[in-house]
Parts: structure tokens; C-alpha cells; sequence
């Protein structure tokens, strides 16, 4: 005999916290820079996902004006229902409502 499963029904606030707790995806960025299929690839991930980590590499920029201006296409590419957040040589994309 089957122990008896109890079901829990969770509040509002504990859904959103299991939700921000979700893993978050990450990509690296290299020499190739900005590609079509970089950009598919990170438009996978936010069906999964509301936020996506990008590593910038090296060989990718070495400075900051480079690293704005791969994120300046990065958001014009993937619309308008993304923002974006520059930490070190890392940026932190997310998605913020609507579809794509």
C-alpha cells in the first residue's frame, strides 16, 4: 500500500521565489562577436528562462566602450521586451513581459 500524497497549494510569493531561484543560463561570447546564430541561440534559452548570463571573452573586447556597444546590438537584435545589466565583462540579459 501507497502512502497518501498530500497536496500543497502555494502561495503567490512562494511561487515567485521558486521562480527567481530557476537557474540562469549562460552563454560566452567570443571572436565572432554578434551572430545570427548567437542571437537564436539565446532566444532558446529565454523560452526556458527569464534571464541569460553572457560572458564577453578577451578576444571579443578588451575595453568598456566595445562591451556597450555589443550590448547595444545584443538588445536591438533580440526587441524590446529585453533590459540588460553590464557586471565586469559579464552581461546579465533579462526578459521582462510580453512575447517575442
Amino acid at each position: 500500500m501507497q502512502p497518501k500524497l498530500k497536496i500543497i497549494k502555494l502561495r503567490k510569493t512562494q511561487i515567485n521565489y521558486i521562480k527567481n531561484k530557476m537557474p540562469v543560463k549562460t552563454l560566452q561570447l567570443g571572436k565572432n562577436g554578434v551572430t545570427e546564430n548567437f542571437i537564436l541561440g539565446m532566444k532558446n534559452y529565454f523560452k526556458n528562462s527569464k534571464s541569460v548570463r553572457v560572458s564577453v571573452l578577451k578576444s571579443c573586447c578588451r575595453n568598456r566602450d566595445e562591451l556597450k556597444k555589443i550590448n547595444e546590438k545584443i538588445l536591438e537584435k533580440l526587441g524590446k521586451n529585453f533590459n540588460s545589466r553590464i557586471i565586469g565583462y559579464v552581461i546579465v540579459l533579462r526578459k521582462f513581459g510580453g512575447k517575442m
